[in-house]
């Protein structure tokens, strides 16, 4: 077929006005909840691959060859993603949310309570929903399992040692493990007796796991790290819950737990029960 000259501009040119006529610019500015702009943000269109990041003054120009309506996904480090629906070619201004994550209260790095991104320690924290999805749910102790710079080492059938910076020995630790600030290392013996501790899973609230040298805040022989077990509030979990496990070659492990409060809120009550046995 034979293309006059006059042909292929008019063709050209409507490829490129219809080019020019899809595509879409989105202007805007991201900043969080004190209205200060975020520089990096990352702004990217939903199922494309679409995306750009924020300048130092938190604004961004992001184009696409698709018409509007189009979802934007707002991410950036410490805040929760924002999804936006863009419907109008408006300049935007997009507020994040500080994630929940790092608006987490620990207690254990400074012995003080403070947000885990302020923390001057390297802490890790298991939390209930984490406990529970894991090995956990047998012995707390196992929800360490993957958490880093944590190693479990199973010495007996019950018994289990953990190890922080590979220091440890089959009746010592370097690790200082605790429940509630009080000491769970056995007076007199001087090793952690996971298999006789009382801890209790359904009492657990969280674990706070802390490395390097601000463990030293707990004593001079603590020298590998902290592992900080934290049961429930009585004020913030009231009500009774209970465990049963049954398994196979006669496992049998049961716990109870019962807390509660006055109606002023100023005397607080728990009680944990256990029993577990195995036999072959």
């Amino acid at each position: 077929m034979n293309y006059s000259p006059k042909n292929t501009i008019l063709t050209l040119f409507l490829f490129v006005f219809q080019l020019s006529f899809s595509q879409t610019t989105l202007q805007g500015l991201v900043t969080d909840q004190n209205n200060q702009p975020l520089f990096g943000a990352n702004i990217i269109i939903s199922d494309s691959y679409n995306v750009t990041t924020t300048d130092e003054n938190g604004r961004f120009t992001l184009r696409a060859n698709a018409s509007l309506p189009l979802t934007l996904e707002v991410s950036f480090i410490g805040f929760t993603t924002q999804i936006v629906l863009v419907e109008t070619s408006d300049a935007l201004v997009i507020r994040m949310e500080e994630g929940t994550y790092f608006d987490e209260v620990i207690v254990s790095a400074s012995r003080r309570s403070e947000k885990l991104q302020e923390a001057p320690a390297a802490v890790s924290v298991i939390r209930q929903e984490n406990i529970n999805a894991s090995g956990g749910s047998i012995a707390p102790i196992r929800a360490l399992i993957n958490t880093q710079g944590v190693e479990l080492q199973q010495q007996t059938g019950q018994r289990i040692n953990i190890a922080l910076r590979g220091s440890s020995g089959v009746f010592s630790t370097g690790v200082f493990p605790m429940l509630d600030y009080r000491s769970l290392i056995s007076p007199g013996l001087e090793y952690f007796d996971s298999q006789n501790s009382p801890i209790n899973n359904i009492d657990l609230e969280r674990i706070e796991v802390v490395l390097g040298p601000a463990s030293a805040l707990y004593g001079p022989d603590v020298t590998s790290g902290v592992v900080h077990f934290i049961s429930k509030n009585p004020f913030d979990h009231p009500g009774s819950a209970a465990e049963l496990i049954y398994g196979e070659r006669n496992t049998l492990k049961v716990a109870l737990r019962h807390a509660g409060k006055n109606e002023k809120e100023t005397f607080g009550y728990k009680f944990n029960v256990r029993y577990g046995s195995g036999f072959n």
